[in-house]
């Protein structure tokens, strides 16, 4: 039963049955946006007040880690061996089986 709804959603993209789409609201936007304005302001004082009153070093270190933290997510995504879901392909191409507990 389980392989059947696995295989399913493998061919199709989806699992058997009705879609049903919920539509975007302006709500969910201005919550999202409030709690990361919220979240991401002190943040950026912090670290700013950090960088500003740091030593030489400090400055340094922090531009390192930004540029070795650049280069390292302007990978191509189809050049980690993945496909558009995201999946691996190996693990893609697993039995179901193996991951049932074996309780089930």
């Amino acid at each position: 039963m389980q392989d059947e709804i696995y295989d399913y959603f493998v061919q199709h993209g989806h699992f058997a049955g009705t879609l049903h789409h919920v539509p975007r609201r302006l709500h969910d936007l201005v919550t999202w946006c409030v709690w990361a304005l919220l979240l991401c302001l002190p943040l950026l004082y912090y670290a700013t007040s950090i960088l500003i009153s740091s030593s030489l070093t400090t400055k340094l270190a922090v531009s390192a880690a930004i540029a070795i933290g650049q280069t390292h997510t302007h990978t191509p995504f189809h050049q980690h061996g993945r496909c558009n879901s995201g999946i691996s392909p190996k693990i893609r191409n697993f039995s179901w089986k193996f991951w049932k507990s074996p309780g089930i």
